[in-house]
């Protein structure tokens, strides 16, 4: 699906009226097909700009003929305020995203102050956020920005559905976190 430069009608475009759950980044969507498939009352929207990681999204969409997923090839950052209405998501999932593990490039990391701010202006009140990495230091990042009045920790319940969904369909990321002995952090946040 080509980016929209305007809010798109997601109803229209999955042909029904479903919880919208937004991903971002998929990789290389071994863990998108797969909740997909456990979740198809949800409509999942993915925003990834890594080609191959679509190819293979796409392919595994296809052998699971798994129908409740688009993706959009687009830079989350960029579109996502286009592309949303206010209150639109069910749930944002930010899996893995880049550490720039370097202090000189921290800056360049996505989960900052204005990206909170637009997760929580897309998210409808009760929406979950709901963020996986396997760096400590930006681990702790993320919950001082996602801490910082847009939200509240997710109730246990949600909480535990959030983190097993994540950990029984483990991405290519989360698999070389285990295998180099990192634990992987899950920072599930309500919409308040």
């Amino acid at each position: 699906m080509e980016p929209s430069a305007t809010v798109a009608d997601w109803e229209t475009v999955f042909g029904r009226r479903a919880p919208l759950v937004l991903e971002v980044g998929s990789g290389s969507g071994e863990a998108t097909a797969a909740i997909a498939e456990q979740t198809p009352d949800c409509d999942c929207v993915v925003l990834e700009t890594y080609k191959p990681g679509i190819g293979m999204l796409m392919n595994a969409l296809a052998a699971r003929e798994i129908h409740n997923v688009r993706i959009v090839c687009a830079d989350c950052a960029e579109y996502m305020p286009r592309m949303f209405a206010e209150n639109s998501l069910a749930v944002v999932r930010v899996f893995f995203p880049d550490p720039w593990p370097k202090r000189r490039h921290h800056k360049r990391r996505l989960i900052n102050e204005e990206f909170a701010a637009e997760i929580a202006r897309v998210l409808a009140k009760g929406g979950i956020a709901h963020f996986a990495t396997d760096d400590e230091g930006y681990a702790a990042e993320i919950a001082r920005v996602a801490e910082g009045g847009f939200f509240a920790r997710a109730a246990e319940k949600q909480f535990a559905a959030q983190k097993t969904m994540r950990e029984t369909t483990p991405s290519r990321f989360a698999l070389r976190a285990a295998a180099a002995g990192r634990k992987t952090k899950d920072l599930i946040y309500e919409r308040i």
